[in-house]
């Protein structure tokens, strides 16, 4: 075989294991870290009204709420839950972010989950506060109170895959608690005002 032919066969043989290779590694990589991925978590707990650490944002509620109707920041019609609303008072504290914060959040109760709605995004060096709120049912809400933590889980909105720090506030609800919240007048609507915020 001349040297020429040779070095082009080395190079092709080359350029077919380095194909093999790359290909192997990102087969590896999807499985890992692909969308269908689990979401990796490292819990932060505390209680209503103190104050979580996730990623250098401070986050916390200190108020919890329930109305049949909400009076959307929206203007948009009244919103009449077909369960019970559960409102909480967020505060965001993002002294330490180079871009906008976004949240994503769910609230746990008696095994199930359900997803937080006007979560507020905070502008770098700015303090939010606003409400949130979810919907529950009333009768498995109250038959979980005392038995099995009422949560809220929070934390950061990525578009990508990666290992999160969460916040899991428990909401101390036990049955007399949950009695309060789920006995307020149906009629009731409850302003949500839009989130504030002041520099920091």
């Amino acid at each position: 075989m001349k040297r020429r032919d040779r070095a082009t066969w080395l190079a092709a043989l080359v350029a077919v294991l380095v194909l093999l290779v790359t290909g192997a590694v990102d087969g590896v990589i999807e499985r890992r870290i692909g969308s269908s991925a689990p979401e990796v978590f490292d819990d932060t707990r505390v209680r209503l009204g103190e104050t979580a650490t996730i990623d250098g944002v401070q986050v916390s509620v200190d108020r919890l709420q329930s109305a049949y109707q909400l009076d959307p920041p929206t203007g948009n019609e009244i919103d009449r839950a077909t369960g019970i609303y559960l409102v909480f008072r967020l505060r965001v504290e993002a002294s330490g972010n180079e871009r906008p914060l976004g949240l994503q959040g769910e609230l746990s109760y008696a095994g199930l989950t359900t997803g937080l709605r006007n979560l507020p995004t905070t502008d770098p060096g700015t303090e939010s506060t606003g409400p949130a709120y979810a919907e529950v049912d009333p009768q498995r809400f109250r038959a979980a109170a005392g038995r099995q933590p009422v949560q809220l889980r929070l934390w950061h909105e990525e578009l990508t895959y990666r290992y999160r720090q969460r916040a899991v506030i428990d909401l101390d609800v036990d049955p007399q608690r949950a009695d309060a919240l789920l006995g307020v007048p149906r009629s009731t609507i409850l302003p949500i005002p839009r989130a504030t915020a002041r520099g920091i």
